[in-house]
């Protein structure tokens, strides 16, 4: 271990400048525009109602408590701070009024004054220059009008698909084209639609071709209407756009205010990974939430393992001998071998698939704004929870039930050396975990669970536009990946010295998945967004988690051994405490940001202005999804 340690440290360090480096280089083929010049501004003070109104109880109450403590002989209101008559020992110099220090205040007057892009053009504007800002979108609470856009957006693919299925047919020279019908059900027609084709009690057939223009237009009369009713309804978030990247960048790493809760600046994700309702939450509605999720979280995990180990239990080869039809096949030497040894790590690992759906629903209901943030909660709680599930839980398990007559029989003091004893034998448990995670990655190229899916989608699909769709955007989860490819490596790096033997099995793992992910992501999936590096920290972190467990495992396996000198490599987790520290203080906020030197470089490339063409299409790019129906579109 003291010689690996050094190795393994050294080749993170290179992969930590690696990524900086890759993430520069990446961040200046942005385009001008979008992502690379805007940034998101959420917890507007006022926006949307909230603080809008003076407290002028509490003010009146602060000022009647102050005037309480004032000093003897003090005959005008002057405390000990900064107040309004503080007197600068600077010549011509003048505290700044609370009104204007105050986010809430300042933005109750700007309200008063103008309109809510405006105020949010003017914060911008007074922080970076008048000439720095082109754009801002300030978002609006659609709420009322989404399921209508909803309802439009699956009209208008289902009126695709009909229109190319007869077209198709009439090119392929077809007589007799039977025009598609569709049923209207009484209870869930819509009033111009009851109307027109005499709906009453009983559902009606009518014409695809005729129907479907006609309820998507009373749709979008309905939306504009409604467009118009919510231009002053509003949640405190908005998307500014400057003329330069080192505005942006300035911006977004920069604090607005004193107030935390109010004038939060991020970078801006990109506008097809935007979850729009989750920008009306603020601050402490997000905090809130936060922790109702870990609580949950902790829960589920805490329910979740001695079900599981119950059902290991059941699913074992004796109760598999019961089984109607399979008591001979599992006498079968082989077949007994292979039962023994996948079974229980098949039941965990089934049980682990269904985990990370619930933890993107969880960090979506948390109030994270785009699918980027989603995926990168999911790494981290996902990863959390297969160290306990997974490995400890397991480790601890497994090693106890192996040994327990002897732990009974022997007391106390033989518990610790027939638990070092028994802890290499679970080591073939997590071997046996290790090849189904390899099997699941080799089946990636069959893609099995997919192509099910895609013939069962496939028959149901009417039209040939239906069936593009459902192989044309193969979904990639980098949630699952990599917490999955974590994992491994801890479980290799923990048992390596306990069980040399689970190295290869690693090995096989990691080329399996290199090979196999590769070629995905090249040739296969959509991904949903570009994180340009930013996962790595959470990769960084959880790497370091297995070195920490190798470490400690290694320790404890001289101590029982009773090894004199074992306490000699606690100065090697010292190191290894200092190296995470030392390479996150580093490299923390290149992996996350831009540098300043790096957008004046690329500011000074890009000659000029961002140009009006630019600024409209950024206008749109980051317009409430309800906005961007047009009437061009719609015709």
């Amino acid at each position: 271990m003291p010689s690996v340690l050094p190795y393994l440290l050294q080749l993170l360090l290179g992969f930590s400048k690696d990524v900086s480096r890759l993430r520069a280089r990446f961040m200046s083929t942005l385009p001008r525009g979008g992502e690379s010049h805007s940034v998101l501004i959420t917890d507007i003070p006022c926006l949307d109602g909230h603080g809008a109104a003076a407290p002028v109880k509490a003010m009146n109450k602060l000022r009647h408590t102050i005037s309480k403590v004032r000093a003897p002989g003090q005959s005008d209101f002057k405390d000990t701070e900064l107040g309004p008559s503080y007197s600068s020992p600077y010549e011509g110099y003048k505290a700044i009024e609370d009104e204007v220090l105050d986010p809430w205040a300042d933005a109750r007057n700007q309200l008063a004054q103008g309109d809510a892009e405006s105020m949010v053009r003017n914060e911008m504007e007074t922080t970076y220059g008048a000439d720095k800002v082109v754009a801002v979108n300030v978002v609006y609470d659609t709420n009322k009008v989404d399921p209508k856009l909803q309802r439009y957006d699956q009209l208008k693919s289902q009126l695709s698909d009909i229109t190319d299925d007869f077209i198709s047919k009439i090119k392929r020279r077809k007589t007799n084209i039977k025009r598609k019908q569709i049923t209207l059900l009484p209870a869930l027609a819509t009033k111009w639609a009851k109307e027109k084709y005499q709906v009453g009690a009983k559902p009606v057939k009518v014409d695809a071709l005729e129907y479907l223009p006609g309820e998507m237009d009373h749709l979008y009369q309905e939306m504009k209407a409604d467009r118009e009713s919510i231009k002053d309804s509003h949640v405190p978030a908005a998307f500014v756009t400057f003329n330069d990247r080192a505005c942006a960048n300035s911006a977004a790493t920069g604090l607005q205010t004193y107030d935390e809760t109010a004038w939060r600046v991020q970078p801006a994700p990109g506008d097809d990974e935007i979850i729009w309702n989750n920008l009306g939450m603020r601050y402490k509605q997000r905090s809130a939430r936060t922790i109702i999720v870990w609580a949950v979280f902790i829960v589920i995990l805490i329910f979740y393992l001695p079900v599981t180990a119950a059902i290991q239990a059941v699913v074992n080869l004796d109760n598999a001998r019961k089984i109607p039809g399979l008591g001979k096949v599992a006498d079968i030497p082989f077949i007994t071998q292979v039962l023994q040894g996948i079974l229980p790590g098949l039941v965990l690992k089934i049980f682990l698939i269904i985990l990370p759906p619930i933890l993107a629903l969880m960090a979506k209901f948390e109030g994270k704004i785009s699918v980027s943030t989603v995926d990168f909660s999911v790494v981290r709680r996902y990863f959390i929870f297969q160290v306990f599930a997974t490995f400890i839980y397991q480790f601890l398990v497994g090693s106890a039930l192996s040994n327990i007559q002897g732990m009974i029989s022997g007391g106390i003091s033989t518990i610790v050396p027939l638990l070092g004893v028994s802890a290499a034998q679970t080591a073939t448990f997590f071997m046996s975990y290790i090849m189904i995670n390899a099997l699941g990655v080799g089946m990636g190229l069959l893609r099995v669970v997919p192509l099910i899916i895609y013939f069962i989608k496939d028959k149901l699909a009417g039209t040939e536009r239906a069936k593009y769709r459902n192989w044309a955007k193969q979904p990639f989860s980098f949630g699952t990946n990599v917490a999955n490819h974590t994992i491994i490596l801890l479980l290799g790096l923990a048992f390596t010295c306990l069980a040399p033997l689970i190295a290869p099995f690693c090995l096989l793992y990691f080329t399996l998945a290199l090979m196999v992910q590769k070629y995905q992501l090249i040739y296969v999936v959509t991904l949903p967004y570009q994180a340009a590096g930013r996962m790595w920290i959470d990769c960084f972190n959880q790497i370091m988690t297995g070195i920490y467990f190798m470490q400690a495992m290694g320790i404890c396996v001289l101590l029982v051994k009773r090894f004199n000198f074992a306490l000699l490599l606690l100065p090697l987790i010292v190191m290894t405490v200092a190296f995470h520290v030392v390479n996150l203080s580093l490299f923390k906020r290149p992996w996350t940001l831009m540098s300043l030197k790096e957008a004046a470089v690329l500011d000074a490339r890009d000659h000029g202005d961002v140009s009006p063409s630019e600024v409209e299409a950024v206008k749109k790019k980051y317009l409430s999804p309800v906005f961007k129906v047009d009437e061009e579109e719609h015709v």
